[in-house]
Parts: C-alpha cells; sequence; structure tokens
C-alpha cells in the first residue's frame, strides 16, 4: 500500500515527506490545515507523541490510537472505531474532539511539536526518581561511612571514574597509605623523619613507639606531634572523635565527629561529590528519564557534560543491548547541547495538486521563495498559503 503524504516547507527547501503517525496526529489535531513544528521533532516525534499521549485517559489514546492509525493499527473511520470500542458513533465523535482540545493545550501542543520535546517527560516523573536516585546514593555512602559490607551500585563507580576517596580507620589501616608530605608535620618532625628513612605512612605505623623515639633529634615534643598525627590519619583522635577523609583532585575535606548520625555525614559528603565540580550540571538534575539517568549512574557518570563528551560511545553500547529508546535519547539532548537556540521551523501541510503543480511550475525552493512568488497569482488557495508561511516565520 503506497503511503500517503505531505508537502514541508523549510527555510532553505520544499519536498514531499511520507505521513507518518505523528504527522497524520498533528494534521487531524489541526484540521489539516497545516501545523509548524520544529525540524527535530520529525526526527524525534514518534517518541515524543507516545510519551504525550500517555496522558490521555485509556478511552481516549484508544480512539486516538485508531482514528490516527498508531500502535502499528491502520486508520479507521468514526463507525468502524464505534464498532470497535462498542461505543456510538456521537460518543466517539465526542471522545476525540475531547482528546484533540486536550493535545492542543500548550501544555502538550509545546512538546508535540518540538518546541519543549522533554516538558511532558519531565512533568510526568516529576522529581520523585531523581530524589530517589540521590536517596540511594546517600545511603550508600553511608554504607562506606559506617564501613558495613553491603554492595555498591553507583558510588564506588562513580569514586573509580573520578578519582575520588573516601578513607576511614579501617581503610587507611587496611588499604590506604600517605606520603610523608600529606601529614603535614612540622618542619624539624618532618627532616628527622626523612633522614631516618620514613617516607610513607605505613612505615611510621609499623614502627615501635621506641623506635620513634630514638629516632635523632626528634625530641619529645616532636614526638608526641607524630604520634597525635598518627592517631589523627588512623581515623581517632585524642578526645575520641572519628575522623573521614573525602579526596578529590589533590584537595582533602576532613570530618571528624563524635556520636553524630552518619546519616548527616554522608548528605555533607555526598554535597561535596555534587560540587567537585562547581556549576557543573549533575544527572540527577538534568533531562534525563529516570531509566536512563540509572545506566549512567551505574556506569559511574556523575556530571552532564561528561556524557555528552561520550555520547557517542554511550549511544552505540546502548544501541548494542537494545536499549533503543535510551539512545535516542541521548541522541536529542546531545542535540539540544550542540544547538540550543536553533530551532528550524518546519510547515506541514497536507497534499494538494494545485499547490504542488503551482511549486513545480514555478520552481519554488523554499518557503520564502513560494511567499514572494504567490504575490503575482490571485488563486486564493496558493495565496493563503503563502500567508501562513509568512506568518509561520519559516
Amino acid at each position: 500500500m503506497e503511503k500517503k503524504q505531505c508537502i514541508a516547507f523549510y527555510s532553505d527547501k520544499i519536498v514531499k515527506i511520507d505521513i507518518t503517525p505523528y504527522i497524520n496526529l498533528l494534521l487531524k489535531m489541526y484540521e489539516e490545515t497545516g501545523i509548524i513544528v520544529v525540524n527535530d521533532a520529525l526526527k524525534y516525534g514518534e517518541g515524543i507523541m507516545y510519551s504525550v499521549l500517555e496522558t490521555l485517559t485509556d478511552r481516549e489514546q484508544k480512539v486516538i490510537n485508531l482514528r490516527v492509525g498508531i500502535n502499528n493499527l491502520e486508520e479507521k473511520t468514526v463507525e468502524e472505531v464505534a464498532s470497535i470500542l462498542s461505543l456510538t458513533c456521537e460518543q466517539v465523535s465526542e471522545v476525540e474532539a475531547k482528546a484533540f482540545r486536550k493535545l492542543r493545550h500548550p501544555s502538550r501542543s509545546k512538546s508535540l511539536t518540538g518546541r519543549n520535546m522533554y516538558k511532558i517527560l519531565l512533568e510526568k516523573y516529576d522529581d520523585f526518581y531523581s530524589s530517589r536516585l540521590s536517596d540511594l546514593l546517600i545511603e550508600e555512602i553511608v554504607s562506606l561511612v559506617e564501613n558495613r559490607q553491603n554492595r555498591s551500585f553507583y558510588i564506588e563507580k562513580i569514586m573509580k571514574r573520578y578519582g575520588v576517596s573516601i578513607t576511614t580507620k579501617e581503610d587507611i589501616k587496611e588499604n590506604i597509605d600517605y606520603d610523608l608530605d600529606e601529614l603535614e608535620l612540622s618542619v624539624r618532625a618532618y627532616n628527622c623523619l626523612k633522614r631516618a628513612g620514613i617516607n610513607t605512612f605505613s612505615e611510621l605505623a609499623h614502627m615501635s613507639d621506641g623506635e620513634l623515639k630514638h629516632v635523632r633529634n626528634l625530641g619529645q615534643r616532636c614526638y608526641d606531634e607524630v604520634k597525635q598525627k598518627m592517631k589523627e590519619v588512623a581515623g581517632v583522635s585524642e578526645d575520641g572523635c572519628n575522623t573521614i577523609v573525602f579526596s578529590y583532585n589533590g584537595d582533602k575535606t576532613v570530618y571528624k565527629y563524635f556520636d553524630v548520625d552518619t546519616q548527616k555525614i554522608a548528605k555533607s559528603i555526598y554535597v561535596n561529590f555534587v560540587n567537585m565540580r562547581p556549576g557543573a550540571k549533575i544527572i540527577l538534575n538534568a533531562p534525563l528519564s529516570p531509566g536512563l539517568q540509572d545506566i549512567l549512574l551505574l556506569k559511574g557518570y556523575l556530571y552532564i557534560e561528561d556524557v555528552y563528551s561520550d555520547s557517542e560511545q554511550l549511544i552505540k553500547q546502548l544501541q548494542a543491548f537494545g536499549f533503543e529508546d535510551f539512545a535516542q535519547e541521548i541522541c536529542i539532548f546531545k542535540e539540544m547541547q550542540e544547538k540550543p537556540n536553533e530551532d528550524e521551523r518546519v510547515y506541514i501541510c497536507p497534499m494538494d495538486d494545485e499547490v504542488l503543480e503551482f511549486i513545480q511550475n514555478k520552481e519554488c525552493s523554499s518557503a520564502g521563495d513560494f511567499i514572494e512568488k504567490a504575490e503575482s497569482v490571485e488563486n486564493e488557495k496558493i495565496v493563503d498559503l503563502a500567508k501562513r508561511l509568512l506568518d509561520a516565520s519559516i
């Protein structure tokens, strides 16, 4: 069966394009007189359309799907829809009219025509899912702080990607080592230890008290200083306070606390994660669906600029694993980042033999060319279309 076509007027061309369910929906919404859309909406219109239609009632969705021919359904007449859904023709017409009124409302039409492709998606998910993910991140930080053995789904991957370390008492004892330079000792204590061949915290920690006291020229005051520093680095100061060190890019934030809810400490550490790059936008605050946010966090991504930098690789990986919707979402996001202010407009109108003949005879090459050449004709249909193109500012 040959596909129906319509005419698309661009600023630099006029072409015939197939009428997809998305375009058919728009033409029916505006009673087939024509519609202005953003060019990107023609690429991603199907996904936008499904998101918007989900905001209708079940009955409205069923009627629109059948009348427009969505979800691989054949376009049906009012009578056929009435028979399928066991409704009267009048009821079908009423439901259809109500659904189209809803779709023409700016809250939906702006998304459908591409002027705000993410709006419906964001309103649909609200902030619940992003809050849920941030709560999970904080809970994983709590587990790290309390040295639980819980499996980390996100935080450890984020730490690995961005070179972050969260050091606790047990970590220092078992895994972490410091250069002597990092202990911030006094000049005398530092020089004495260096002359004794001590270069790291682990070497210092393996010395007995007797060995440390006999370090040449160290003296009691420097001995006390070194012992105090060793306790601090090990995670417990003399007053019994716990110590946690958040390290990123050479900078350290030290948390000392005693009898404080670790949830509060974890929230503060989470803020440190978010602010590692001041002013950079994190994934949880970006216009991305919860499912895609989840996948990106599982891969260790925290900042949206990194998703953009790796977008080509991410798209290929998502497609390879069958996540076509998420791959398309990143495609849209990438294009929005590359041309955030470029919203090329296209005017779509139904196929018309008179209009097509005029375009061919006058060799119209663009919307502007059509408008200019229509000034010399008296054909009401051509003049009316030229006026609509002029109003559309194509």
